[in-house]
């Protein structure tokens, strides 16, 4: 089983799409996974103050609305770049998205509010999808004054006693995965009691947006993911963030980052139309 995975992509919805479209052109791919921050807002009363601040500088954090209030003949027109897109794009809960909506899909089945074309699905938390032999878990949620929260409330670490789980994809870390910029070590103590409680063999989180690890946290080797786009304050010559797309082998037990030179093509200004038509012949 391969399990395809990004990082913070904070509402670049139509690069994730082109991108997956064209991974999946040439590779077989079993599971997509966003780690969290995927941008979930359905109107702009809903965006948070530091979404507002950055999309005053980039437009492409608000194409997550743009996404989810398009018309019907521009869903039909996009779609049509889409031809390899065939499976869903699976989500959980990070810390910028519209969280009071996200409290009310409870249901891994239910359709997605809004979602004109029906490629996303959110995972709720601590959701678990048994696929292939291969039993995963998901906890969306962040580390907030010593405590795990995310739209449900406060994460009782207790709540998974008895629980054991293969793969566990977090949007937090767990504690010490690194160093912050502050000299204070980051990462969440709750989350790190979790992982000692699931004993997953492999665990996978987004948030810091640098890459982090290969860490061992008890008996698990936990690996983050950097974010998507960096602000265009700190972006380099390209855009595409490397190590902010991942994937997972099941069988071989093996991790790797996706660095392609033809990524560089991607550009966050370019129109969606451009995005979504842009064309790569990825090889995993």
């Amino acid at each position: 089983m391969k399990i395809l995975m990004f990082g913070d992509i904070h509402g670049r919805v139509y690069h994730l799409m082109s991108i997956v479209n064209n991974i999946l052109k040439n590779n077989t791919i079993d599971f997509v996974i966003q780690l969290g921050d995927f941008g979930y807002y359905l109107n702009p009363e809903q965006l948070d103050e530091p979404t507002r601040r950055f999309a005053q500088d980039d437009r492409s954090e608000l194409h997550s609305l743009d996404y989810f209030n398009q018309t019907l003949d521009q869903s039909q027109r996009y779609r049509t770049y889409l031809s390899h897109l065939k499976q869903p794009i699976h989500f959980i809960e990070g810390n910028h998205e519209c969280n009071a909506v996200l409290s009310t899909l409870t249901d891994y089945d239910a359709p997605l509010p809004q979602d004109p074309m029906g490629l996303f699905k959110y995972i709720p938390n601590g959701y678990v999808i048994k696929q292939d032999g291969i039993k995963m878990t998901f906890l969306g949620g962040w580390e907030d004054e010593g405590h795990y929260v995310c739209s449900d409330g406060k994460i009782d670490p207790n709540q998974f006693w008895g629980q054991t789980t293969d793969i566990l994809f977090t949007h937090d870390g767990p504690y010490g995965i690194q160093m912050g910029f502050r000299g204070r070590l980051q990462g969440s103590k709750v989350l790190s009691e979790i992982i000692e409680i699931l004993e997953p063999k492999f665990h996978f989180h987004g948030h810091y947006h640098t890459t982090t690890g290969p860490n061992k946290i008890h008996q698990t080797r936990s690996q983050g993911l950097a974010v998507f786009m960096r602000p265009r304050r700190n972006t380099p010559a390209i855009d595409i963030n490397p190590g902010s797309i991942g994937v997972f082998d099941t069988e071989r037990g093996e991790f790797y980052y996706i660095i392609d030179e033809q990524l560089h093509q991607y550009r966050r200004d370019d129109e969606i139309e451009t995005i979504l038509a842009t064309s790569l012949e990825l090889t995993l």
